[in-house]
């Protein structure tokens, strides 16, 4: 289905909530569908962006047809201009049931916005909760829609969690940061594997 007519190139609704990556179960766009039907009434403008193709496309955009959301859903498809369509939202989901590392968790945190996600691993390490975003406690559409209506009814908080988020990013994710620490692995491991080698 085509996006809606853009506010701007990458901002289609007047809450915009934004799902990047590919589309694969595991990711659990379908609880962020559902989770826009729980909410559509209790926000008119409510809107979901969902960024990326994959083999669980067509079923995504049925669910979407049968829920009735073809005006609040919107695919747009693969784009190198992921980090865009997250600045131009109030919030970024990751409805996963799992991350082995959460690299879109990271984006969402250098563009400053909060993330909703579920307490999962990694994302749970990654995002902390009630400061640079919410974590749904359950992997469910009723818990992410309850945490998304918290930011989405509270613009002033979801800015502030945006914002810690990229501090946090920026203190604790940094390649800078990531260059250091694994230095300090090297040297605290060379002289120890010279020990045991005799050398």
């Amino acid at each position: 289905m085509p996006l809606p007519a853009p506010q701007d190139e990458f901002r289609h609704f007047a809450q915009q909530v934004c799902i990047t990556g590919r589309l694969v179960p595991l990711k659990g766009h379908r609880y962020a569908i559902e989770a826009v039907h729980l909410l559509k009434d209790r926000f008119p403008g409510l809107g979901l962006v969902i960024v990326g193709t994959g083999p669980a496309e067509q079923e995504l955009k049925s669910q979407v047809q049968a829920l009735g959301l073809g005006a609040q859903v919107a695919f747009a498809g693969f784009s190198t201009q992921v980090l865009s369509y997250m600045q131009a939202s109030d919030v970024v989901a990751i409805p996963s049931e799992g991350e082995g590392f959460g690299l879109v968790a990271l984006e969402a945190m250098a563009v400053a916005r909060p993330v909703v996600a579920f307490d999962v691993p990694a994302l749970n390490e990654i995002v902390a909760h009630g400061h640079t975003g919410l974590l749904a406690p359950q992997v469910s559409a009723q818990d992410l829609s309850e945490a998304l209506a918290r930011l989405l009814s509270d613009p002033a908080l979801a800015q502030r969690m945006g914002l810690a988020g990229q501090e946090r990013g920026a203190e604790r994710f940094s390649q800078q940061r990531h260059v250091e620490g694994l230095a300090s692995w090297y040297a605290q491991a060379l002289p120890s594997a010279a020990a045991v080698s005799g050398k």
